[in-house]
Parts: C-alpha cells; sequence; structure tokens
C-alpha cells in the first residue's frame, strides 16, 4: 500500500469553461514508473502533491511542504461540481482538508468568508497523518473516491482545478491564508483517475507555459521520484 505526504491549504475544484486539450506535461504532471503522480504548485517554499489511486476505489495524497514552522499549516479540498468559475476561487461548498503538526482535518467550506469547519463525519483515514520535521510539513492519508458524505466532493474521471494555501495557526488551529493563487494560471490541473487525459483552460497568462517549465526543472523530477519512492511500502 502507498504511504504519501501533505501539508498546504489546497483547493480540488472542478472547472468546467472554456477548456482545451491538454496532457500531464503541460499540467506540470510527472508520472513515476509505479503510475503515482506528483505535481509543484509553489515554489519558495517548495510544495507538492502526489496521488496514486486503487482498484478498491480508494486514493492516497502525499502532500510535502517545505520551509514551514510548525507554526504554520497547508490543506486543500474540492469544491462540489455546477458552481460558477468565480465560487471555485473561494472555500464555499467545499469538500477541504487541512494539515498542520501531526494532524490531518477533514473540513467542510460553508461560507465565502469564513475559515471551513472541521466535517461532522470524517471521511479519511491516516497512515501517519501529519508531521512536522526540521522545517516540513509532511502528511498522507486516503479516502474513498466517493465516499457518501454529502459534504464530500466525489472524485470522477474529470479535470479538477487545484487551489492552493498555506498560513498560520492561532491558538492551535487554521487561521486566514497568507500564500493562495493571485491569478488564474497559478492555479493547477488534474484529472486523478486518468492524468494523461487532463485538460488545461487557455488563460491570458498561459499556465501550460508556466506548469511546463516546472515540470522540465530536475527538481522536480528528482522530488518527485524521492518523495513517492520514499512513499511505497
Amino acid at each position: 500500500m502507498w504511504c504519501p505526504q501533505m501539508s498546504y491549504f489546497l483547493l480540488f475544484s472542478l472547472y468546467s469553461a472554456n477548456l482545451v486539450a491538454g496532457n500531464m506535461k503541460e499540467a506540470g504532471i510527472h508520472e513515476n514508473e509505479d503510475k503515482t503522480h506528483v505535481i509543484q504548485f509553489h515554489s519558495n517554499p517548495d510544495a507538492y502533491l502526489g496521488w496514486r489511486t486503487y482498484d478498491d476505489d480508494s486514493i492516497w495524497f502525499t502532500l510535502n511542504c517545505m520551509k514551514l514552522s510548525a507554526e504554520k499549516y497547508c490543506g486543500f479540498g474540492l469544491t462540489k461540481p455546477g458552481l460558477s468559475a468565480g465560487k471555485t476561487k473561494n472555500m464555499f461548498n467545499s469538500d477541504i482538508y487541512t494539515a498542520h503538526g501531526d494532524t490531518v482535518d477533514d473540513r467542510f467550506g460553508d461560507s465565502i468568508t469564513n475559515k471551513p469547519r472541521k466535517d461532522s463525519k470524517t471521511s479519511i483515514v491516516c497512515d501517519h497523518c501529519g508531521l512536522h520535521d526540521d522545517g516540513e510539513i509532511h502528511a498522507t492519508f486516503y479516502r474513498n473516491l466517493t465516499t457518501g458524505d454529502e459534504q464530500d466532493v466525489a472524485i470522477t474521471n474529470q479535470t479538477y482545478r487545484i487551489i492552493w494555501a498555506i498560513g498560520p495557526l492561532k491558538d492551535g488551529d487554521i487561521d486566514y491564508h497568507t500564500l493562495r493563487p493571485q491569478k488564474d494560471y497559478q492555479y493547477r490541473y488534474a484529472n486523478f483517475l486518468e492524468p494523461d487525459l487532463t485538460v488545461v483552460p487557455e488563460f491570458k497568462d498561459n499556465i501550460k507555459s508556466e506548469a511546463a517549465r516546472t515540470v522540465q526543472t530536475v527538481l522536480v523530477a528528482a522530488l518527485a521520484g524521492a518523495l513517492l519512492t520514499l512513499a511505497l511500502l
């Protein structure tokens, strides 16, 4: 079974407008020989998302965020389909996961401005949950592709928008994020079931050129391999 890592405020959201044909290279997705995948979504601090699906309809996520103190958090979430593009840029009606210290929380965003509250029914199972070590946050957990929880978003064969954030803790809980995408091209996109079918929107500032440059760097390839090799049991 796979053992990944986690750490930033990320958000997967279904994006349906103005899609164009894309692929893993254009989306900045690196594929390993064992079919695990990784994508870099921020640099300085470097932040990565890795994932792998299994035949039992589960998906493992690993998140790795570097150069963060123990007083920081990261996270991600899935927006429910059917929202307008504007709605996907915040946490409203979103299935969200946050990681800090040794904790991963299953949350639900029911407000545009307020921080997401903890879900009444957690749908995730941790391998080692969160781990802060030597200035890095790692976490790993898995969930079913479809959980049956109305506060969760089903992961299907579609391209999802990845929105992320990193922020401080306040009184041991997440506070307003300090790092997040500021422009459309700073989001990332992935089809988690079939990454080679990922489609990327066209923007004035083209996400594909930036993502492609990212995935071509030695750092991404080397770290992707290291993360997901260490992650395998």
